[in-house]
Order: C-alpha cells, then structure tokens, then sequence
C-alpha cells in the first residue's frame, strides 16, 4: 500500500484539534508550525542556524535535512530549531547501552552545538524495565547540570567597565546589556556604521566564553560579528561568527584578558542586543 504522505494524515485537522484544546502547546515538525526539527537526531544545529525558514515546499516527514540544519537568512517564517538526542545510542533502554551513556562533557559540547547556537536542546531519557530513567543516565545529567551551573554562576561583565561605541538616545543605559532583563536592549546610534562593545576589565581575567543574545522581539539583525581579546600583548582576533538570535556561546582560547570587543560587522537592521555575557 502506498501513501500520499503530504495529504494521508490530514495533519491541518490535528493542528487544529491542538490549538483548541491546548493553546500555548509548541508544535514540533519539519515544517513547524512553531518549532521545526534540526535535520539530524545528533543535538548539534548548523553554524549558523537561522530562526528564520521558508516551509512552502516543507511538510511533516519530508523536508531536506541539511536546509533544516541551517534555517534560510530572511526566510518567510520564524521556527527556531529543536535539536533531538538521546543520552544514550538508541532512543530505549537497552542494558547492553549501559557503558554507552553521554558523559557530562559530551553533554556540555551538545549544550554549547544547540542552544549555543540559537536553538532548543532536547535530551531523549529512555525509561528502563522499572519504569524509571537508569542511575548512570541521571548521574549524567546531574552532573553535566552542574557543570553548567557553575561555568554561567559569574557573569564577569557585570563588575567590568562597558564602553559602547554609540548608543540610541532611547536604549543608551549599557547595564541592559549585563542584566540579562528579557525586556531591555542596547542598540547603536543609527548613524554608526562600526556598532562595537568593550568589556575592560580593572585586573586582568581569565575567560574562556563569551555569551551574546539579541532582543528577540525585534528579529534576528545581526548577521556577523567579530570578537577580539585584549591581553598584556595587545589585541588579537579570535573569532568570527554569523548569527546570534536567542543565544550564541562562543568558547575561546583561554588567556587572560584585560577587555573583550565584540565587533557587529554586518546587519539587516539596526543591531539589538539583549545580554552580553562573559565566563
């Protein structure tokens, strides 16, 4: 038997049942209609990873892994990405998996492949014969939770300096940029074409991550940006990226640090940035 897999499962009727039953729901599919699959079942998002996509030729079940991976720049429709993985080989419970369980560290760099790059981490638990998730898959994740809480405890931006190349007479107040307040954003002057942030630092600091959010509700603007860091031998590039959106964690060489420059190079718009953060 064959099937019009576009058409068979009437999935407009579904939605629709959705909507009206549980509203605030977030539905996942290749073509959304909220949130969209990545294109592979390995938690990593494509670099960049764009929020923005075109559905016309998507539909749940068939769409091209990779564009999914990427999202398209100024795509039609906002469906940030969902990046599925199990914490173990498999997506169920098999006893000969239990020395295959993620590390925390491996858990980390997933962290840092997905929701570094703008998107949603899911981590699939699979449950074992007792109905429960195994004791090595719990201690995984507990400790790769702690990992995380320890590295983002600190914000070392909020007792810096924040020097701002210019600013917008109605967003000029840079604390915006340290408070992580999901209501607030710094934006340049529309007159400056080399829009630029400076944490220095009163002592030199060890750093080694970088963490940048966009003010959501006006888009994704920024389509590239610099990063330099300033230590005793004067200022060196370390990297370039495309994409920040909801969350972009830059991890960089570890030195000692007496100011970190981010430079947005290239817009579609004028730049909004929500948090600045550095670990």
């Amino acid at each position: 038997r064959k099937i019009d897999a576009k058409t068979y499962y009437e999935w407009d009727e579904t939605l629709a049942i959705v909507r009206e039953l549980q509203p605030d729901a977030v539905i996942f599919s290749d073509a959304g209609p909220d949130v969209r699959w990545v294109g592979n079942e390995k938690g990593i998002a494509g670099d960049p990873c764009w929020a923005t996509i075109d559905t016309t030729d998507l539909y749940p079940g068939l769409a091209e892994p990779a564009y999914l991976n990427t999202g398209e720049r100024h795509g039609p429709q906002w469906l940030p990405a969902e990046c599925d993985v199990s914490i173990r080989p498999g997506w169920f419970y098999h006893q000969h998996e239990d020395n295959q369980v993620r590390t925390p560290e491996n858990l980390m760099d997933l962290y840092f492949a997905s929701v570094g790059r703008g998107a949603n981490l899911l981590v699939n638990l699979p449950v074992d014969p007792r109905g429960q998730v195994h004791e090595l898959d719990r201690a995984a994740l507990i400790a790769f939770n702690d990992q995380r809480q320890r590295l983002f405890a600190t914000n070392l931006a909020h007792t810096a300096t924040i020097q701002v190349s210019s600013c917008h007479h109605a967003h000029h107040d840079t604390t915006a940029l340290t408070d992580n307040n999901p209501e607030t954003f710094w934006a340049p002057a529309s007159i400056d074409r080399t829009p630029h942030i400076i944490v220095r630092f009163d002592v030199p600091t060890a750093i080694n991550v970088i963490d940048i959010r966009e003010y959501l509700p006006l888009g994704q603007r920024i389509d590239a940006f610099d990063i330099d860091i300033e230590t005793a031998s004067g200022w060196q590039h370390v990297a370039t990226r495309q994409s920040i959106g909801n969350r972009r964690l830059i991890r960089v060489p570890a030195l000692l640090a007496t100011a970190i420059r981010v430079h947005l190079t290239q817009y579609s718009a004028g730049p909004a940035i929500r948090s600045l953060g550095v670990y």
